[in-house]
């Protein structure tokens, strides 16, 4: 496999917008992508809807603080005479070094801009869980993305519903019907997984919905990640359940970071349930 298989994974083609939401490797995924991107001599900006840690020097050779669009275009402009990737935030919080982000309207402005090649937005927070569910005010996916990735952890499967592993985990449970303290499921990981790509969805119908399961990091996760792929296709209790066109099993801090992915979802025998 090569570098570029990340890209092809995820059906990454010419230029978009892409929205990331969950858990479980958000930030570490957007940057992967825009080393990737910007590698191929993409124009890539990542920035954020909510808030995100300051990127290091690794991570984003360039970060632009700014409230004004005009601002920001300008900087980019002389920035990629020399370089492809930067990072921008409206300003800076301390104590933690967080970058605050922009509204989605000013994210839409900066793609009309017609500058930036892709656009890069961790659109919700997860508290460094791996697994999450969105509340009602989330996600903040702007309407002109593109593409939207939802991310979870393996690492969450099995492990009891609370919140030292999944965040909100009341609301998981309301959604899912798995009960408080029970250990975590596949198929309960597959409603929250659909859950959250229909509500990124509502203002862009013709987006690309896709999953990434990180953190299979042995043959038994990757197959954890089949079973999700397979309740992904398949009614739930509710019948609500709505299908990826992509399912990417993969762990971010391998090389490469794609171990198989599903497209269409492979079909279950099986009806999921929690």
């Amino acid at each position: 496999m090569t570098a570029n298989d990340l890209i092809h994974a995820l059906m990454l083609k010419y230029r978009g917008v892409i929205s990331l939401i969950g858990a479980g490797g958000k930030t570490t995924l957007m940057f992967t992508l825009a080393d990737r991107l910007a590698r191929d001599g993409k124009k890539v900006l990542t920035t954020t809807t909510t808030k995100i840690l300051k990127p290091l020097p690794e991570q984003s050779p360039k970060l632009i603080l700014s409230s004004s669009v005009q601002e920001i275009l300008s900087q980019s402009k002389t920035f990629f005479k020399s370089g492809n990737h930067l990072t921008a935030g409206h300003n800076l919080v301390s104590p933690r070094g967080k970058v605050v982000g922009f509204a989605p309207s000013v994210i839409r402005d900066l793609w009309e801009s017609a500058l930036f090649d892709w656009i890069i937005v961790e659109a919700d927070g997860a508290d460094r869980k791996p697994l999450k569910i969105c509340a009602d005010h989330e996600p903040a996916v702007p309407d002109i993305a593109t593409h939207v990735i939802a991310l979870a952890g393996l690492s969450a499967i099995g492990k009891p519903l609370n919140d030292q592993w999944v965040f909100r985990a009341k609301y998981f449970s309301e959604v899912t019907a798995l009960p408080p303290g029970k250990p975590v499921t596949e198929s309960a990981m597959a409603m929250a997984l659909a859950h959250d790509l229909k509500k990124a969805s509502e203002k862009q119908k013709a987006i690309l919905k896709i999953v990434f399961l990180n953190q299979a990091d042995h043959p038994e996760m990757e197959r954890m990640g089949r079973r999700i792929a397979e309740c992904l296709e398949r009614p739930g209790k509710s019948g609500d359940l709505l299908p990826a066109q992509r399912v990417v099993v993969g762990s971010l801090k391998r090389s490469p970071p794609v171990h198989r992915w599903y497209a269409p979802p492979p079909a279950s025998k099986t009806l999921c349930q929690p």
